[in-house]
Parts: C-alpha cells; structure tokens; sequence
C-alpha cells in the first residue's frame, strides 16, 4: 500500500467483470489454494458469503469524532476499492482514497489538520459473518494513527455490506499546542458495493 502525499491517484478495474461464484471452486478463508490467482472468474476462488455473485468494487468509509473539554478530534478516511476479485478465500483489490484527521475546538472548527492519500493493494478477509479488512498496508513501527487503520475488524451485515468500529489515534502525538491532539476518537467504519 502506497501512502503519498499530496498527490493525486485514479484506479481503474482494469474491465474486468464480476466473479463468478458458481464456476468457482469454494476455498474457505485462511485456506491455502495452492496456486497463484490467474485472473479468470472461474479460477479464483469464492468468497464467505454464499449471496451470489459479489461485486468487483467497494465503497469503504469511516469517521470518528470526540469532544473533551474545550478540543476535540474529528476523523474520515474513504476509499473506493475497485477490481476486486478472489484468491485462495481473500478479496484482494486496488484502492484509492483519502485519511483526514483534524484537531477541532468546542465549536467544531479547525485547529490542525493531517490529510494523506492511500493507494494499492487492498484485502478483505471473510470468514463467517465476520470480515478483516487491510486498508493501509503494513504500519509496523509507524504512528498510532496508522497502527490503528492497519486492520479493520467488522461484521457482515447484509450481502456483501461489513462494517465495524475503529479508533482514530494521534498522527502526531507530541506535535505541540498548535499541532496534533493527544486525543484518540471512536468512530466507525463501512465497506460496501459500489454504487
């Protein structure tokens, strides 16, 4: 997963269809399929939830707010995950989106404001009714924002819709007064079809 600046990024499905869940051979999460994904709809493997025909793009959203005092913090990452496909029990796709992270006052305006771009590689791992989504990429060793983006445990709750709650930690923990607050907020998060 690609963290970039201030950049801009546009992904594309690459014309790829929906996966086929009938033609597919059924390899439940976590399960080794013994071969590399080749691309084709009916090579790929299916996925947790037995709703039919997924599709090849998510919406991926969350936010996260809290007010303590005179400040707060306000959260929202988005991303659209497109050319979505099976492998060996895993989605895998290609997102683009954006993190926002502001320290507010009582009032809701802003004292601070960290933004990144995310890009690349994506998973989502379902088992069950249950589903680990990686947004971000491997954050080890990195700011507790990121940590805490790394993975994104949730719940299906209707086909192919999984949400789940978050914690939107500090970017910058010992930024000063005028950077970052030391504050973490709870928030949630949702993965579902593109429209």
């Amino acid at each position: 997963m690609c963290l970039l600046g201030l950049l801009s990024l546009v992904a594309c499905s690459g014309g790829r269809d929906r996966v086929d869940v009938d033609a597919a051979p059924r390899v439940e999460a976590g399960a080794d399929a013994g071969a590399e994904d080749a691309g084709g709809a009916g090579e790929d493997a299916t996925l947790a939830s037995d709703a039919g025909v997924p599709p090849i793009a998510f919406r991926a959203d969350g936010t996260a707010m809290t007010i303590e005092g005179a400040e707060g913090v306000s959260c929202v990452f988005f991303a659209d995950i497109t050319d979505v496909h099976a492998s060996a029990g895993v989605w895998i796709g290609q997102a683009a989106g954006e993190v926002f992270r502001r320290r507010i006052d009582s009032a809701g305006e802003p004292l601070f404001e960290f933004q990144a771009i995310i890009a690349g590689e994506v998973t989502l791992t379902p088992s069950g009714t249950a589903i680990e989504a990686r947004l971000v990429g491997d954050q080890t060793g990195a700011m507790p924002f990121w940590s805490e983006l790394e993975v994104l445990h949730g719940e299906e709750s209707a086909p192919f819709t999984y949400g789940g709650t978050w914690t939107c930690a500090p970017i910058l923990p010992d930024d000063g007064p005028e950077g970052d607050s030391a504050l973490s907020a709870p928030g949630t998060w949702t993965i579902v079809p593109a429209a």
